[in-house]
């Protein structure tokens, strides 16, 4: 797990880049944080037309990844909202495929300690003049509870 001060000083986790189809990306849920969206152009906050905050969610995860000595294998996702026309069975938005693999675990949103696994599958139908949206599958699994025999009582 991240020491605060130490991802303070060192930028936290490193983004994790889906940059083929295939990428995939798997670990324990070690954070969670909502935050407001920002602009890739110029770093300003976005906001909807009607002027609320474009949120979106932060999931840090702690995987078996590694780029050198100084990696801690930690690997960070940014989930945004949106809706798009999904041209084939491949995929479906980063959040989207999160909330059905959630759903299949009887979960209605992802919870720390436990495991995700996302993979870049395709590219959906874009709008004209826009870059066509990432699809993706994810797949989730709960971590039991493990058993506290002996946890609670005196054996000594």
């Amino acid at each position: 797990m991240s020491n605060a001060a130490e991802d303070f000083f060192a930028g936290g986790a490193k983004s994790f880049q889906f940059e083929n189809i295939g990428d995939t990306v798997q670990g324990e849920i070690i954070e969670m944080v909502q935050r407001q969206q920002t602009s890739l152009a110029d770093g300003t906050l976005m906001t909807w037309e009607d002027g609320r905050p474009r949120m979106m969610l932060v999931i840090t995860l702690s995987t078996d990844e590694s780029d050198g000595d100084d990696d801690n294998g930690e690997r960070t996702i940014f989930v945004r909202g949106g809706r798009f026309e999904i041209a084939s069975g491949r995929g479906t938005s980063l959040k989207d495929a999160i909330a059905e693999a959630c759903r299949q675990e009887g979960l209605r949103a992802p919870r720390i300690g436990d495991k995700l696994a996302v993979s870049y599958t395709g590219v959906g139908k874009g709008r004209k003049g826009y870059t066509p949206p990432k699809l993706y599958t994810a797949g989730y699994q709960k971590v039991q509870m493990a058993q506290a025999s002996g946890f609670f009582t005196d054996e000594s």
